[in-house]
């Protein structure tokens, strides 16, 4: 008997729980109901919680309904959030770009960690942007060079790894593709950022595991966020946080010791370490940035946060393709070998941004899995945008389902608006470390389609089977490819 009491409790307060927020959504909207669609919400708490859905989906079915209706704006309330979802190119421009004074911040999902919440994705406001214009110069072409080794060894040695892989192993050349890109991230980020020599292909080394870990959400930690997002004040009271306790204290040490160990050596080395370093140690004017190693390590952090997962996804998903378009592969193998002869083993970073057909490739596969689904940003200051209660009309690409590099051939990308692809993002907030994760992901695409054909393996799923988390897909974890050695 007293089960089925807990039982009716329990179902009475979701009950109440959820006439509750419906009353509370509909008094959060009475602004927005004087000029625009309402739209019906698509994705739930539950819907979060139970990994049946994503904002990715949402946004797909609320750009098809405002599509239907011929609007070019509609408003819905996520969790408790009015959002307008924006469709018109010209309304995305101004909010990006033009009127970006009014629109600097992100939607803040509360105090996740030390690493997130001082890191400059974490920041906004004038702290945003006092940041921001310290660390920029860190991440222009110029700089980038300088770091290139970096690059260019770890690309090296992801060769190497999976031909040692294939020796040792009797899985007929195949290759377990995220896993293997998670080894080529990590050995990036920590030798560009934190200036390691971590191997982080060798099965021994902890980092990664560390990593997998504190960027995996638990159902626990997913309850958390969805009350956080919903009450972020009480949230803020009860001082909750989303957080792996574990893995934030082996990264904060790891770059605390990293600090001090360069702090102390007085080597000078071309990576991100350096800059953090010079901003610590300086004896100048600072500025408006109070520096000290608990800001620093953070920004160092960010590295992590920001290409750890992505750029091994990114990779997976461009092998994946290759392997399904073989004529695709067979182009981009004949242009990168054709520019490689010249330099033997190695590629430069001037050859990497000589191969047009491999900036194409990389583009078409963002296009389809941008590592970022959704671009959002916070109203700071009230103000009119133009046109944005008129029918406006988005610029679809053409059978956008399909692979297909071609679309970023110079004709192409000429015809077509600049605010149909951001995959880093436009204007004053765009993703600093864009030309980073492009030439990390450039060289290893090179250096692997030099040394094997890739090819679906017997396991390997066709259509692709993408994960699906709480932003968007990812490849399937259990994805193998067969990478076979070229003669």
């Amino acid at each position: 008997m007293w089960f089925i009491s807990v039982i009716l409790v329990v179902l009475g307060s979701l009950w109440f729980l959820r006439r509750f927020l419906k009353n509370y959504n509909a008094d959060k909207l009475a602004y927005w109901k004087q000029g625009f669609t309402i739209l019906e919400e698509k994705i739930s708490g539950w819907d979060i919680f139970t990994g049946s859905g994503n904002v990715t989906d949402s946004d797909i079915e609320y750009y098809k309904e405002l599509g239907r209706r011929g609007e070019s704006c509609g408003v819905v309330t996520e969790l408790g959030t009015p959002i307008l979802i924006v469709r018109d190119l010209d309304v995305v421009r101004d909010i990006l770009i033009k009127d970006f004074d009014n629109f600097t911040d992100r939607r803040s999902f509360g105090d996740v960690n030390k690493l997130f919440k001082e890191g400059l994705f974490g920041l906004d406001g004038k702290k945003w942007k006092n940041m921001r214009t310290f660390l920029s110069p860190t991440f222009t072409s110029g700089r980038i060079r300088k770091m290139y080794s970096h690059f260019e060894k770890s690309a090296s040695n992801l060769t190497s790894f999976i031909k040692n892989q294939q020796k040792t192993s009797s899985t007929n050349f195949d290759m377990p593709v995220v896993e293997t890109m998670r080894k080529f991230s990590m050995q990036v980020i920590t030798s560009t950022a934190f200036g390691l020599k971590v191997d982080a292909f060798h099965p021994s080394d902890e980092i990664i595991p560390v990593a997998r870990r504190l960027f995996t959400i638990p159902t626990s930690a997913k309850v958390k966020m969805i009350f956080i997002i919903q009450f972020p004040k009480v949230a803020k009271f009860l001082k909750m946080k989303v957080e792996d306790v574990e893995g934030v204290e082996f990264f904060w040490g790891l770059i605390s010791s990293a600090l001090k160990l360069r702090q102390e050596s007085g080597v000078k080395g071309n990576d991100f370490l350096q800059v953090l370093v010079d901003a610590i140690n300086s004896k100048e004017e600072k500025g408006e940035i109070d520096w000290s190693e608990d800001l620093a390590i953070p920004q160092a952090f960010a590295f992590i946060a920001a290409g750890f997962d992505t750029i091994a996804n990114n990779l997976s998903v461009a092998c994946y393709v290759l392997a399904t378009h073989p004529e695709v592969q067979e182009e981009l193998y004949r242009e990168v070998e054709k520019v490689m002869k010249k330099g033997g083993e190695k590629v430069s970073y001037e050859e990497i941004n000589e191969m047009e057909y491999l900036d194409m490739v990389v583009s078409e596969v963002l296009r389809l899995y941008p590592a970022v689904a959704r671009m959002d940003r916070m109203c700071t200051t009230e103000c009119a945008l133009a046109e944005a209660r008129n029918g406006g009309k988005a610029r679809i690409i053409p059978k956008g389902t399909m692979f297909d590099p071609t679309r970023f051939s110079q004709e192409n990308k000429a015809k077509r608006n600049p605010y149909v692809y951001m995959p880093f993002g436009i204007g004053p907030r765009n993703c600093i470390g864009m030309r980073f994760a492009l030439v990390e992901t450039k060289v290893a695409l090179a250096h692997i389609v030099r040394n094997f054909e890739i090819r679906p393996s017997a396991e390997t799923p066709i259509p692709a089977r993408m994960e699906k988390d709480m932003l968007g897909y990812k490849v399937g974890m259990d994805v193998s490819l067969k990478f076979i050695p070229r003669a």
